[in-house]
């Protein structure tokens, strides 16, 4: 029995004091200028005290001091399924980084959405006219970003190209704030089938992922083997060149974006 209590009292202790711990941690981190340590900290401690306050306050500066394959903390979305305590900070993997913009891509997935919601199945489609396409650049963009966010997202022009491997059209060249990976960029920035494994958050495990364990497929921009049909990223990290029907309403996203980081802001690319 005193083995019992002792256990209880040792995890009661640790729930409640290993959080402040590390939030003093974080806060010392902070005052010593080392904010990407602290950023990894308050990301993990969620709604814990002010930690997404703090958060946002040296995201700016975690921005402006980026490389490849740092994160950064760029918006926010609905990730722990918790409506009532607000919105989580977005977590981000710069990929690239040229004159002052960053190409950022969402660590965890954001939503859970069909590539296009047409209601016949079979209906050519192409990224151009995707309702996913249309959702991450009015919807998500607007509940996402604030105005100053907004300021420095680059409206980047995509080069949609067929699918080498099915010659399936790609569809015209877009203008996009938000979009998702094609095939040619994803085997560019991920040479490595690991590094592409994608994380569910809290919100879309409870919403139906495709799971298999923790991890999900995510979609890409590319066609698949058909014009009703979308390439993906499987949770091996495999590219999924066939990829599955666009009205499939299993599959994650991860949305990418170029943003300037330089002291003057431009959304053109």
């Amino acid at each position: 029995m005193l083995v019992i209590c002792v256990s209880v009292v040792c995890l009661y202790i640790k729930t409640i004091v290993q959080p402040k711990s590390l939030y003093d941690l974080a806060s010392n981190l902070i005052n010593n200028e080392k904010y990407n340590e602290a950023a990894d900290i308050l990301y993990g401690l969620d709604h814990y005290k002010d930690s997404i306050k703090i958060l946002s306050g040296i995201s700016s500066d975690i921005l402006y001091d980026a490389n490849i394959d740092d994160f950064v903390y760029w918006g926010k979305c609905e990730q722990d399924d918790n409506i009532s305590n607000g919105k989580e900070i977005i977590k981000w993997r710069v990929l690239d980084k040229n004159d002052g913009k960053l190409l950022i891509l969402s660590e965890n997935f954001v939503d859970i959405k069909c590539y296009s919601d047409q209601s016949n199945p079979t209906s050519a489609v192409t990224w151009s006219d995707s309702s996913l396409r249309e959702w991450l650049n009015n919807d998500f963009y607007e509940m996402s970003f604030n105005e100053v966010e907004r300021l420095s997202i680059i409206a980047t022009t995509n080069i949609n190209n067929d699918n080498l491997i099915y010659r399936t059209y790609g569809g015209p060249d877009t203008i996009d704030n938000i979009f998702l990976l094609s095939i040619d960029e994803v085997e560019r920035y991920f040479p490595n089938r690991s590094d592409r494994i994608g994380n569910d958050s809290k919100y879309t495990k409870n919403i139906g992922a495709n799971t298999s364990g923790y991890l999900s497929f995510w979609w890409l921009r590319s066609p698949g083997i058909e014009r009703y049909y979308a390439s993906l990223i499987d949770d091996e990290g495999n590219v999924g060149n066939g990829g599955l029907l666009v009205i499939d309403q299993s599959v994650a996203v991860r949305p990418a974006m170029w943003i300037n980081v330089s002291t003057e802001n431009a959304n053109s690319d």
